[in-house]
C-alpha cells in the first residue's frame, strides 16, 4: 500500500479477512497517491466550539499534551506515509 491506508481500503481489507471468497470478486484498479495537508471540511452551521475542540483535537494529537507518549505510540504503529 501507498502511504496511510485510505477507508475505502481499510473496508476492502476487512472483507479479505472476513470474507475472502468476496474479496476474490474485488479488484483494485487504481489508488491515488497521499494528499499532502488533507483538507478539514465540516458543515458551515457546525458549532464553532465544537469546529475549535476538533481542530485542536486533530492538529495536537500525538504531539502535545498528558497522553502524547500513548498517542504517539499509537501514530508510530500506522503504515509511513
Amino acid at each position: 500500500m501507498y502511504g496511510r491506508v485510505a477507508p475505502v481500503l481499510r473496508v476492502y481489507q476487512r472483507i479479505a479477512a472476513t470474507a475472502p471468497e468476496a474479496r476474490e470478486k474485488i479488484k483494485i484498479i487504481w489508488t491515488s497517491p497521499l494528499i499532502p495537508l488533507d483538507p478539514l471540511m465540516w458543515r458551515k452551521d457546525l458549532d464553532p466550539a465544537v469546529k475549535g475542540k476538533l481542530y485542536t483535537f486533530l492538529m495536537s494529537y500525538g504531539h502535545i499534551g498528558t497522553d502524547a507518549a500513548s498517542a504517539a505510540s499509537t501514530m508510530a504503529r500506522l503504515p509511513p506515509r
